[in-house]
């Protein structure tokens, strides 16, 4: 018997929207979807405060984001989690790297995976 694990959370896209292919990416996005357990938490994509990449993101994140719901798994809105942290995260939630979230950006993308896992009873405390 193979066991199935109790929670699944995916969280992709950040690193696609700096060389982004829409077409290739929806039909990753489509691959990887099928292939997920019912039940599964899918975040949309990473919002990116500016220019061209924005604008990249947020087409990446309608293309997780509709992928999700047509498969019936869990659409977890992270790209408005991010949005709503304002340009101040700038200088408090990245790592050195101004591309990666520090210890306080990846608390925020807990959170918001939290706020849509909590009300299914998935994980209980």
């Amino acid at each position: 018997m193979t066991p199935r694990p109790d929670l699944v959370t995916v969280a992709i896209g950040g690193n696609d929207v700096r060389r982004y292919d829409r077409e290739r990416f929806t039909a990753d996005v489509d691959a990887l979807t099928r292939a997920l357990p019912a039940g599964t938490f899918v975040a949309d994509a990473p919002y990116f405060m500016h220019g061209h990449w924005e604008h990249d993101a947020q087409q990446a994140a309608d293309i997780l984001a509709g992928s999700a719901r047509i498969r019936g798994l869990h659409f977890v809105p992270l790209h408005e989690a991010l949005r709503a942290q304002g340009w101040d995260a700038m200088l408090t939630q990245f790592a050195p790297d101004w591309f990666h979230p520090n210890d306080r950006g990846h608390r925020v993308w807990a959170d918001a995976f939290w706020r849509v896992i909590e009300p299914t009873g998935t994980v209980v405390r």
